[in-house]
């Protein structure tokens, strides 16, 4: 029995519709990676806090930054 032959265009097709299928791949959200409220960059699942604005993962719990020890003013007790 006799195959038909292929073409070189019905070739290209197959190889366009196959690069097209593959690069979509490329632009996939990784498992576990979230978006960031603040300034909508994809961070990684591992990430607690976004990468650029440092806001915090929804649903983490974060201990605040900056110094634990806070300062209170002296009153000197006279009224300005």
């Amino acid at each position: 029995m006799l195959k038909p032959k292929e073409s070189g265009l019905e070739k290209t097709k197959c190889l366009t519709l196959q690069v097209m299928f593959g690069l979509g791949d490329k632009f996939k959200k990784p498992e576990g990676a979230w978006d960031c409220d603040v300034c909508l960059v994809q961070n990684k699942a591992a990430d607690v806090q976004c990468v650029v604005c440092e806001a915090a993962k929804p649903g983490a719990s974060m201990e605040p930054k900056g110094n634990k020890h806070f300062c209170t003013s002296v009153w000197s007790g006279r009224q300005v």
